[in-house]
Parts: C-alpha cells; structure tokens; sequence
C-alpha cells in the first residue's frame, strides 16, 4: 500500500484535492495481474477464420495466479448503479417510482455490492465522496 502511495502521489494528490472532493472518490485496492506473462504472436484458429488468439508464454513458472481482478469492476458497478438510482429518482417521475419501488433493485444491488467491497481486505480508502456508498 505504501509503495503504491509513494509511487502515484501526484495522481491521488489531484483526485483529492477540494475542489474533486465531492464528485470523486479514491480507493486502492490489490490486485495481481498478468504479471509475468508475456505475448508470443498471434495464432489463427483455422484457415478459413481470421479471428487470431493471442499465445502468451510464462516467464516465470508458477508465479502467474491473478488474484481480486473482480474488485476494480466491483467498485465500478456499485458506483454505476447508485448514479443510475439518484439519476432516476429525481424529480416528480422519480417520486412516483420510488413509492411504487420500481428503483428498488437498483439501491439494494448497490448497496450489497457496496457492503461486498467494505468486506475486501487490504482495500484503503483514501477518500469517499458523496456519490458512493463505501
């Protein structure tokens, strides 16, 4: 976490800062990547095909093992989907849906997919908005 911190300074400095504080917030999260995979070429399935598959090579055996490559896109949708519930229920159309609970899916997905990303280890939040729920 420090050495991710030291590394993206600037960029967490400016997110951060007061005038993005209310529209933005900052989580760092681990998540191991491809890491040691490298690309060889790309191969075609068959003749006749011309989609062509991407052959990697590992350089280091049994060091690739990707791990947490969900919580990015966990944070994201639970972002998504409370922006499309407050988008949704403003004004009187809104009203009318919240009281017939038409939005109610889109509260509760956020909100579960939100307590989901609270029960992350190793997961720091460095600044939370008003626009997310963790």
């Amino acid at each position: 976490m420090k050495k991710v911190q030291d590394k993206y300074e600037n960029i967490i400095t400016f997110l951060t800062s007061k005038s993005l504080k209310r529209n933005v917030s900052v989580v760092i999260s681990p998540v191991q990547t491809l890491g040691s995979c490298k690309l060889m070429y790309f191969n075609s399935s068959d003749e006749s095909s011309s989609k062509e598959v991407p052959v990697f090579v590992v350089t280091q055996r049994g060091v690739y093992a990707p791990q947490h490559t969900e919580r990015p896109l966990t944070y994201l949708l639970s972002f998504i989907l409370k922006n499309q519930y407050d988008i949704a229920s403003q004004g009187f159309r809104g009203m009318i849906r919240n009281l017939s609970g038409e939005l109610n899916y889109l509260n509760a997905s956020s909100e579960e997919l939100s307590q989901l990303c609270m029960d992350y280890e190793g997961v720091k939040i460095v600044q939370n908005s008003g626009i997310t729920n963790f």
